[in-house]
């Protein structure tokens, strides 16, 4: 295996469980294997500002820090997964102290101090002090006031969404933009500490019935978008309430780290849609991948399945040899369609439940990043190419002047286009959860 090009290319030092190397300098071509020898560098050297580690696509188990500079950065190249096992934490605790997040997964941390997110999940963290947040999911975890960050007089969360979640809200004023909060979350005071001002701005509350939804300083969903209601402290603007959200593949009692948040389209459009462009939340549209008779994905359409069952009712894709990893193949007879000719110069997202964080993508050239194999059929002559094409999960179709995807590890990305087609052909290679899971 090679370890291929990375995505980003801004960092002072480079983490690869599965490439990397303790005994490395951590640059671009040397990079660490753990995140714990990076924050070496924070913990036991003199601080230093905007040190930037990008963490190839992995498992890690890092251990309790206490970082001591005054701003760090930690950045997912692919999809970054760190758990604290729920004995861990993360805290930086000097005035004007900062760890800034990007594109990462974090769940089972006790506790992670002063941190600002940009496109990650926090999944069961015991208690947490967020400086501010965009794009982001907040799951069973407790938000609590970030403490010490001098740069800040307010703390802004954009686009983020909260399940089963409580924010204790002191000292700072809080502003909520485009956010969604579900039935389970509620914004209390911390402690004895008095009530903050909050604002809420094209915001979406989550109502089933009275005794169960959303709640603001007692004051329930009903009553923040009512003007009538006495609300001190507390501003209300063009905020709705809703029962479903109308997510694609969403179960409240399941593990939330396993759902499909993307937004239904059809039949009825989803209520976290509000105009323009504009989400409550880290939501986007999109169709699900499922069964159906004679459908892209039925072994009557000439589907291809190997190790793989489809649970016909639901759509699930489950291995039945949980030991070795599935294979299927879309149909070429009745082939997928983006209904339109396009060229993918956006990232295509999987929906479905055959992919979630549970279940890693893989080929057998490459195992650096999640990756499946995709066909078109030429938009001009409405003919197949014979040529798969290796691309990674969750980017654009890019192929290189050599014909390599770029989720093969040696994709060229200084020289490539972007694939057109309307029709198109996946076929995708499903590892067992766990099978390919280093541990450092």
């Amino acid at each position: 295996m090679a370890l291929g090009y990375w995505n980003h290319t801004n960092g002072t030092h480079y983490i690869s469980n599965k490439f990397g190397s303790d005994d490395n300098d951590g640059a671009i071509d040397a990079p660490y294997k753990t995140i714990d020898r990076f924050m070496d560098q924070i913990v036991n050297v003199a601080p230093a500002q905007h040190m930037r580690a990008i963490i190839k696509e992995g498992f890690y188990q890092p251990s309790s820090w206490d970082y001591k500079t005054s701003m760090f950065y930690l950045q997912g190249d692919g999809n970054v997964l760190l758990t604290g096992q729920g004995t861990e934490e993360i805290t930086g605790r000097d005035i004007g102290i900062k760890m800034v997040l990007y594109d990462l997964v974090l769940e089972n941390f006790t506790e992670l101090y002063n941190i600002e997110a940009i496109r990650c999940r926090f999944n069961n963290i015991t208690a947490m002090n967020v400086a501010g947040s965009r794009y982001c999911d907040f799951v069973n975890t407790m938000i609590r006031a970030s403490l010490s960050t001098s740069t800040r007089e307010v703390q802004n969360y954009y686009n983020s969404n909260f399940f089963k979640t409580t924010i204790a809200a002191h000292p700072l004023p809080l502003i909520f933009s485009n956010c969604y909060f579900d039935k389970d979350t509620e914004i209390t005071v911390n402690g004895s500490n008095p009530e903050v001002e909050l604002t809420f701005a094209n915001c979406v509350f989550q109502k089933v019935s009275d005794a169960d939804q959303f709640m603001v300083y007692g004051h329930s969903a009903d009553q923040l978008v009512d003007s009538s209601v006495d609300k001190p402290g507390i501003t209300v603007t063009n905020c709705k309430v809703v029962a479903d959200p109308l997510f694609n593949g969403y179960d409240p009692d399941g593990d939330m780290m396993y759902q499909d948040l993307s937004l239904q389209f059809t039949p009825t459009r989803s209520p976290l849609y509000l105009g323009r462009g504009m989400f409550a939340g880290s939501h986007k549209f999109a169709t699900p991948i499922r069964y159906q008779s004679g459908g892209p994905f039925s072994s009557g359409a000439g589907a291809q399945f190997s190790n793989i069952s489809i649970d016909t009712a639901t759509g699930a894709i489950t291995l039945p040899d949980p030991t070795v990893e599935g294979k299927l193949t879309t149909s070429s007879t009745n082939p997928l369609s983006f209904g339109q000719v396009r060229q993918i110069s956006t990232p295509f997202r999987f929906v479905g439940d055959f992919y979630f964080p549970g279940f890693t993508l893989l080929t057998a050239e490459n195992e650096e990043r999640a990756t499946y194999r995709v066909k078109i059929k030429d938009p001009d002559t409405n003919n197949w190419e014979s040529e798969w094409y290796t691309m990674a999960v969750d980017s654009p179709w890019q192929v290189d002047v050599n014909g390599k995807g770029n989720g093969d590890p040696g994709f060229d990305p200084a020289d490539f286009r972007y694939l057109r087609c309307q029709e198109f052909q996946i076929e995708i290679t499903v590892a067992p959860t766990g099978i390919l899971l280093p541990t450092q």
